[in-house]
């Protein structure tokens, strides 16, 4: 029996959310993907741009890609 790695496995979520994005699924739109990649957002972009390059003419692979370079600044501390 093949034992899969936690790397393999994240891998593969990362790679079947964003060919899930990219075919249109229904209810597969930026905030889901947004929602599903957590912090991954570097993860994503390499899965993206090595894996789904033949999607590169396509508006959603674009929006997407555009969405990966925005940066999300954490939160500021307010203080007490």
């Amino acid at each position: 029996m093949t034992v899969r790695s936690v790397q393999d496995t994240a891998e593969k979520r990362l790679r079947n959310l964003v060919f899930a994005y990219l075919q249109g699924e229904p209810s597969c739109d930026l905030r889901w993907v947004e929602g599903c990649i957590g912090p991954a957002r570097a993860e994503v972009r390499e899965v993206l741009e090595t894996r789904f390059a033949q999607y590169a003419s396509t508006d959603r692979y674009r929006e997407l890609m555009a969405r990966l370079d925005c940066v999300i600044p954490p939160p500021q501390k307010t203080a007490a």
